[in-house]
């Protein structure tokens, strides 16, 4: 679920107006498996009702909406309805609330035999249909009271989608408009990689084992040859030069200490780690947006790292005192939680929000802790106060409960 906004703005007539009105706004998607509300699959975006904005002025709704690999577009529909009453009644139903608000539906092309056509084919059509709400032949045709036309006079523009181009309105007297077309891209699915997908050290060091085994082996086995010689060459000519037999073992336990040393250096480095499997990460600190007011943060950067690491393991433990209270709280953020992944903190509540540089692999888009990617922690209240005694950390925390703290910061 991922949070979308549209501004809604007020033109046209500048009232005053006998009866209130508001504004029906609705969010959709496609992608998900079904569009049948009975079905398991079915995901209900939910519908907004607000007061529509002052003459000349704006307001932004907004709404969660359900996105997935297959999801191609967003698109919203804004009705304007009338209260039956001067003043709109939120308790009761919108049925028992809105003028025509009932089946026919408003905004529907009326098709050759008198039956409606899909919802919002034909904006500003008055309802109109040949058969009942259970799809029966209804003697008379039935028809709302509801005239749309009075209620809004343009109503290609309350429809907006994310697409490139807006489709042909058809709305009565207005031919030729189209609805609005963004041409906005939408959000990328990503896939999480599987903490088992990141190596462990435990392999590297046991090759390292294996190539100081090997070198002595070596040693040993130079030795035995040499050795050998010496039996089949029992005499040696006075003017041959030789290397005595001491001098040879110690340029030989030399070589060997130089290689032990040169192992050793190679195994530190790479086993420089508290927990296998979690490799060296570096991290850059910016808080040059911490001291802003509201949505102020500390913004901290992967700037190396020698193993992508998986986004569902990297927990992230923020300790703070409120000012507000005196409190101090001490909270835990996964980066693949649906609130922390993919925000920041000018459009997300959380504390915690993340930053994904994501990279493709074989045509898909794979998430992960890497260079390039952002992790933002607020640094004010709600009221924009500076955060106080502030303790960060990001750990690693695989399936198998075995991780590491990858980098700590302490009065930022």
């Amino acid at each position: 679920m991922v949070p979308t906004t549209v501004t809604i703005g007020h033109g046209g007539d500048e009232g005053p107006y006998n009866y209130e009105h508001m504004l029906e706004v609705t969010f959709y998607s496609n992608g998900y498996d079904s569009t049948d509300p009975t079905a398991e699959g079915y995901v209900n975006l939910g519908t907004n009702y607000v007061m529509p904005p002052a003459y000349g002025e704006t307001l932004e709704v907004t709404d969660m909406v359900y996105i997935t690999s297959t999801t191609t577009k967003i698109w919203v529909e804004m009705d304007v309805l009338t209260c039956v009453d001067e003043s709109c009644d939120m308790t009761a139903s919108p049925e028992d609330r809105y003028f025509g608000y009932a089946f026919p539906e408003a905004h529907a092309c009326i098709k050759s035999d008198g039956t409606q056509g899909t919802a919002w084919s034909c904006p500003g059509e008055v309802g109109s249909s040949s058969v009942d709400e259970d799809g029966n032949p209804s003697a008379v045709t039935l028809e709302n009271k509801r005239r749309p036309m009075l209620e809004d006079q343009d109503w290609c523009n309350n429809l907006m989608t994310t697409m490139g181009n807006g489709s042909d309105c058809a709305q009565p007297r207005t031919f030729g408009k189209t609805t609005i077309g963004t041409n906005q891209e939408i959000p990328t699915v990503v896939r999480l990689i599987g903490t088992a997908d990141v190596p462990s050290f435990a392999p590297s060091l046991i090759a390292i084992s294996a190539a100081g085994l090997f070198v002595s082996a070596l040693v040993l086995q130079s030795r035995r040859d040499e050795e050998e010689e010496i039996l089949e060459e029992m005499t040696l000519e006075d003017d041959e030069q030789a290397v005595s037999p001491v001098i040879a073992t110690i340029l030989m336990v030399a070589i060997t200490v130089v290689l032990s040393g040169v192992i050793y250096v190679w195994a530190s480095s790479l086993a420089d780690t508290s927990a296998k499997g979690v490799p060296r990460m570096t991290f850059t600190v910016d808080s040059s947006q911490a001291a802003d007011g509201v949505d102020s943060f500390h913004r901290i950067t992967v700037t190396g790292s020698q193993v992508e690491l998986a986004t569902q393991a990297i927990v992230v433990t923020f300790e703070y005192t409120d000012p507000a209270d005196g409190e101090t709280y001490n909270e835990a953020y996964n980066l693949a939680d649906p609130t922390v992944y993919g925000f920041y903190p000018g459009n997300s509540p959380s504390m915690v929000t993340f930053g994904d540089s994501v990279g493709a692999e074989g045509g898909a888009v794979k998430s992960s802790l890497d260079t390039g990617d952002v992790i933002y922690v607020r640094s004010t209240n709600d009221n924009g106060d500076l955060l106080e005694n502030l303790y960060i950390d990001v750990s690693y925390v695989p399936n198998n409960g075995v991780g590491s703290v990858l980098r700590t910061w302490t009065n930022l």
